[in-house]
């Protein structure tokens, strides 16, 4: 095809074409194989990287071009509404390629009225003619095909690529509209900025030209595109200046930041960025181990805007990842918006951070001046070449000088066309001054030393994490959804916080209402409201009394007054809830919880509450806090009901507390008992300092430790190993005194076993014990690379080193020196004197011992526990065998009944007889929406976290087995005594957790089956596993467990104590599996910042690790269904993934010609003929050759045709 003559501007290293148009037209010529594009992200579980060169982009952009040209004329409005991809860049392109507005807009969450609401806005002010979209969008879409039926839908990923040929060349004028940017603006009346391709050129040379951008630079965004930073800045820029740019999704960052960081890491990027809500979640998300591996030595422009900059923000960034690189001359802050295309100021490449403190007392007169004390701001930089910014008096108009406080205002080429179709907000925004044109930015000012430094803004504007919201939506949804607040009378502002900018409600509520409302339900309700539709919940909410609510005299809500009078504690408010407190009475003078507890059993109940749940000891619970939303779980579930029993002597089970999971109706039950005491279990009595010499009984789960390892003495199946990456000055000999400690305090870490004269297995305490802590020095080799891998391998070789339980120690530490400030702590323990609660134990003793060695404490160790783990095993069997087996047995024979199937799991390979499989390792982060939703879901069938991941397992291998009987195997603390909660030792028991689900079940019907059977086990979890399946007596084999086959462990890790360790910071780090203790587990692991994470452990002798990859997104996918649609049937569930489907298709996809190919029923009558006493079918024991089967068909046809039945009748 011909190439249209070019207009080139020189800009300076690289001729840049007069628009877009003609420059992408020169790159796909000029460099057509060089790579531009490279989406990233995540599907189905598995990481992707899709190459796209300038060619194969630019042939892309001429087909769909070509489409909407053969429909849509120049300057109509074209939505792109697609995901932040390679799609929504082609999207963009074409409509500059065929003259067509395009209208970047995102994709709704979901198709219900709230979230529509906006893009129906966008569409309706924009008079929209096409919606460019995918097809899996625009099938999703058809519910809300209403909205949009002025528009038609195109999905860009149906365009036929030899369309590409048809475009008709055309090249944009430079006063042409490029595209409509919608400010994140008012639902009500949105204003789209009309950015032309000369505004577009003009701000993208001044990006490259202030950000310093050359040949050698490559670009990361993850910035959504529908916003101006992410298009103009993360995909536009990086086109125009002709680098290469990775492109990856906000959700890919946003559920796993370090993402982004491993993004610029791998593919050597210098320039990357985004708002300040970025930096600060990458430092409340990337910690410790998260930090190995990454290099950000390349990263030469770290650019920050899009709101307010915090210095601490930036100054903490550098901080973290200096040790990965990163270097304090990146930091790039910026300041911009869309009426300004994107940038107006900006820094020096390569000069850092600018950040003054300026007198508080001075900002508030309007004036500019350093001081040592005071306010803290970033300076923004200088206008670049071309462009202007002036401080601007807003009463006067008068231009001030350096140090004055004004509005800032900006000119230059570009500065857009305005508003489109709004003349009124276009000629107040857009002004003429002075025979300028001059862009009135509504932001609070002023320049010091050639920077710019933003105090603030005048319009009520709300930026939370970079995104605009505002006031009056907020306003009209509180109104519209909360009866209680009188009409007219709510105002939303921005309140600052430690995380930013956030949310502030104040509405008027009746006295009457007040009355029938309490302010907890009030909060609560308007919080629901206000984050459903806009997805943040508010940080302040101030309920005013009548009247109390600033206004002008004409009647204008005073938003600004409303800020300043909950920061003064100056409003009339009866009641105030900040970021989770409630502050009672008008002048804020009481602090209070909500309705804390005031009676002695609520208090006790409280206090226990407090103490499994970790609660800080000065905060209080309200009376009505829930026991699992407030952090609870199964295991402090259990906790605090034995704290409960054992306190006032009464029946207090697991179920009374998931019935009754608030404070107040918990303490309720608890009044209505504690005059009706029950016999308690006899408390743990210690063995006597004689008996503790001579050699002990096992207690029934060491028997069956024991029996497999003398069957197998060198399988590492049952070693329990921990790995913590310490980064920071480690004092070795506190380390080795505080395990020492930790020995001397726990029998179970000096005990051995040896076969007794009868046959039978028995325990003997040592008084003494070898040094536990072996140090292993790496700081000698070269690299880290070399330390790295050097490490890795002494860390398998202590968890891969079979352990001699007659001969002890069966605990081995290693604290290997990677650096002389990074560690890595490797713990291995033997399951026989250990568990998980075992392990947290020993982590929680280990940083109180190691401070104290630290203080020089001496000695430190803490007094042994009354109990130890001997004393329990002997109690245990006297307890049992006193009737308490008979009791919980015969409840659990009714629970599994009398046939006890094997799960019938398919399997990529044969089953063997061996007793043990290697075992191999899939793991997925769970989606922070999406576990936001199953918290949600849990609680609203009085559920926990865990019981809905039980659920849907046990649903997805009902899928995969197609059978109804489904056992799954969990591990449970069996921890009940208060005084068992802190000892070393092999507690936990197995229990089998059963389901019976049908393919027509409603999943909502699975977890609540799953809830009762979970609530069941817990309450009869006593009975060792080991004396259940000899009571039981399924059938039994080598190869697999009995009872169940497959295995759920829900697992929290608590790492709050090491947090403290003096000098340090902890991060888990992960060992590689050994041996496969079962076929296949599913490990859920929650961490403290609210992560959660799935590892499917697998037999890989078993299982392919394709097969378990896919199980992995099946189980993803039976989770957002058991959210999103909780009364779908478990058989309707679809397990099949975009890209499974596009297999199915690939597979489905041959030329081969079948020209014999005969019905059916011929082939029948072809096998009657040929062997007509061969076995057709076969079912049981009964068979049907080939001539009985013919015969029979021909019988009931020939009934069949007699009833008038032929062909296209329905039978």
């Amino acid at each position: 095809m011909a190439r249209t003559a070019t207009t080139t501007l020189n800009l300076g290293h690289h001729p840049m074409s007069a628009n877009f148009v003609e420059h992408l037209r020169a790159l796909a010529q000029d460099r057509p194989d060089d790579v531009w594009l490279t989406v990233a992200g995540e599907a189905e579980g598995a990481y992707f990287e899709k190459p796209i060169s300038y060619a194969v982009f630019e042939t892309r952009v001429r087909a769909l071009a070509a489409r909407l040209q053969r429909q849509f004329a120049k300057g109509e409005r074209a939505l792109v509404m697609l995901d932040n991809d390679d799609h929504y860049a082609v999207s963009m392109l074409a409509c500059f390629y065929a003259g067509v507005i395009a209208v970047p807009v995102f994709p709704p969450e979901s198709m219900r009225p709230q979230h529509l609401a906006r893009l129906t806005g966008i569409a309706e002010d924009s008079q929209a003619r096409c919606v460019l979209t995918s097809a899996q969008m625009r099938a999703a879409m058809t519910d809300a095909a209403d909205a949009f039926a002025q528009a038609e839908m195109v999905a860009v990923d149906e365009v036929d690529l030899a369309l590409a040929d048809a475009w008709a060349p055309f090249s944009p004028a430079a006063d042409a509209a490029a595209f409509l940017q919608y400010t994140s603006g008012s639902t009500s009346a949105p204003k789209g900025v009309i950015v032309t391709h000369g505004n577009l050129i003009a701000n993208e040379r001044a990006i490259r030209d202030g950000m310093g951008i050359g040949p050698d630079d490559k670009f990361v965004s993850w910035a959504p595109l529908y916003h101006d930073m992410g298009l103009i800045g993360g995909l536009m820029q990086p086109l125009y200046s002709g680098i290469p740019l990775v492109l990856t999704s906000p959700r890919y960052f946003l559920e796993s930041p370090v993402r982004w960081l491993e993004l610029i890491s791998r593919h050597r990027a210098t320039l990357s960025g985004g708002p300040d809500f970025a930096y600060r979640l990458c430092l409340d998300r990337v910690k410790g181990s998260r930090l190995a591996g990454l290099d950000l030595s390349t990263w030469r422009v770290a650019y920050t805007g899009a709101e307010p900059v915090r210095a601490d923000t930036e100054t903490e960034f550098i901080e973290r990842f200096a040790p990965a690189g990163f270097g304090p001359d990146a930091v790039y802050a910026c300041y911009g918006l869309a009426e300004a295309t994107l940038f107006v100021t900006g820094g020096r490449r390569g000069a850092g951070l600018v950040a003054r403190t300026f007198s508080a007392d001075a900002l508030a007169r309007g004036e500019g001046v350093e001081s040592a004390e005071g306010t803290m701001l970033v300076g923004c930089g200088a206008a670049p070449d071309g462009h202007e910014v002036r401080i601007t008096d807003p009463g006067s108009l008068a231009a001030l000088d350096a140090g004055r406080v004004g509005e800032i205002w900006a000119g230059g080429p570009s500065i857009c066309a305005g508003y489109w179709g709004k003349e009124r907000e276009t000629g107040e925004t857009f002004a003429m001054h002075e025979g300028r044109r001059w862009l009135r930015t509504g932001d609070l000012g002023f320049m010091h030393d050639g920077q710019l430094y933003v105090t603030g803004r005048i319009k009520d504007l709300i930026i939370v994490r970079g995104h605009n919201i505002y006031p009056q939506d907020i306003e009209r949804t509180v109104e519209a959804e909360i009866d209680a607040v009188r009409k007219g009378r709510v105002a939303a502002f921005a309140v600052s916080g430690p995380d930013g900018e956030g949310i502030g409600v104040a509405a008027e509520v009746s006295r009457s209402m007040q009355k029938l409302v309490p302010p907890h339900v009030l909060v609560d309700a308007l919080g629901a409201a206000v984050s459903e539709v806009f997805g943040e919940a508010p940080a302040a909410v101030v309920l005013l009394n009548p009247g109390a609510l600033p206004k002008t005299s004409s009647g204008k809500l005073q938003r600004q007054a409303c800020r300043a009078g909950l920061v003064a504690r100056s409003l009339d408010a009866y009641a105030i809830h900040e970021r989770g407190v409630f502050t009672h009475g008008g002048g804020g003078s009481s602090i209070q919880p909500e309705a804390p507890v005031r009676d002695e059993i609520g208090l006790a109940v409280s206090t226990i509450w407090k103490d499994v749940l970790r609660w800080p000891e000065d905060r209080a619970l309200a009376h009505d806090a829930h026991f699992f939303t407030s952090g609870g779980n199964s295991l402090a579930a259990v906790q605090a009901c034995a704290r409960i029993a054992r306190h006032w002597g009464i029946g207090f089970e697991l179920r009374d507390l998931f019935e009754h999971p608030r404070l107040a109706a918990c303490a309720a039950i608890v009044r209505s008992r504690k005059d009706s005491p029950v016999p308690g279990i006899a408390a743990v009595e210690p063995l006597s300092a004689e008996r503790r010499l001579q050699p002990l009984p096992l207690s029934h789960a060491q028997e069956r430790q024991w029996f497999l390892w003398r069957l197998a003495p060198q399988s590492t199946a049952y070693h329990m190993s921990g790995a913590l990456r310490l980064s920071g000055v480690l004092d070795a000999a506190a380390m080795h005194a505080a395990f020492e400690d930790i020995a001397a305090r726990h029998e179970s870490l000096r005990t051995v076993f040896l076969a007794g004269g009868d046959g039978t297995a028995e325990q003997l305490i040592s008084p003494s014990w070898a040094p536990l802590l072996s140090l292993i020095d790496l700081r000698n080799l070269a690299t880290v690379a070399e330390r790295e891998t050097r490490a890795a391998e002494e860390a398998q070789r202590l968890h891969a080193t079979p352990f001699d339980l007659t001969l002890g120690p069966l605990l081995r530490v290693a604290l290997i020196r990677l650096s002389d400030t990074s560690h890595l702590l490797v713990v291995v323990m033997h399951h026989i004197i250990s568990d998980s609660a075992s392990m947290q134990v020993l982590l929680d003793e280990l940083a109180a011992g190691y401070a104290a060695r630290l203080k020089g404490e001496a000695p430190s160790r803490r007094v042994a526990a009354r109990i130890q783990y001997v004393d329990h095993a002997a109690w245990q069997r006297g307890w049992l065998a006193a009737g308490e087996a008979e009791r919980q047995l015969a409840w659990w024979r009714s629970q599994l009944g009398e046939e006890h199937p094997v799960l019938a799991l398919p399997t990529d390979h044969p089953r063997t007889a061996r007793i043990g499989y290697r075992a191999a390792r899939h793991g997925v982060e769970v989606p922070g929406e999406l576990l936001a939703g199953l918290r949600r879901a849990a609680a609203a069938e009085g559920a926990t976290l865990f019981m809905v991941l039980l659920a849907g397992f046990q649903a997805l291998l009902h899928r995969y087995s197609g059978q109804e009987d489904i056992r799954v195997g969990a591990p449970v603390a069996n921890r009940r005594g208060v005084e068992a909660e802190n000892i070393i030792g092999f507690f936990v028991n197995t229990l089998v957790l059963r389901n019976r689900i049908g393919a027509r079940m409603r999943l909502s019907d699975v977890v609540a089956q799953a809830k009762e059977a979970v609530l069941g086990a817990q309450t009869h979890q006593d009975l060792p596993f080991e004396q259940l399946v000899e009571a039981l007596q399924p059938q039994r084999s080598l190869s697999q467990s009995p009872l169940f086959q497959v295995m759920f462990n829900h697992l929290i890790e608590d790492y709050r104590a090491l947090a403290q360790l003096p000098g340090l910071e902890v991060a888990h780090h992960a060992l590689p599996d050994g041996e496969a203790q079962f076929e296949l587990v599913l490990e859920a692991r929650e961490t403290p910042d609210d992560r959660l994470t799935l590892s499917l452990v697998y037999a890989s002798e078993l299982f392919d690790r394709e097969t378990v990859e896919r199980m992995a997104g099946h189980y993803l996918s039976v989770l957002r269904a058991l959210v999103e649609q909780p009364q779908q049937a478990v058989g309707d569930v679809a397990l099949v993934g975009a890209a499974e489907r596009a297999q199915l298709a690939a597979w489905s996809e041959n030329d081969r010609r079948h020209v014999d190919a005969q019905p059916v029923q011929r082939q029948i009558e072809a096998h009657a003929r040929l062997k007509p006493q061969a076995p057709a079918l076969v079912f049981g024991d009964d068979a049907l050759s080939y001539a009985e089967l013919n015969a029979r068909a021909n019988r009931l046809a020939h009934r069949l045709i007699s009833l008038g039945v032929g062909p296209d009748v329905l039978v």
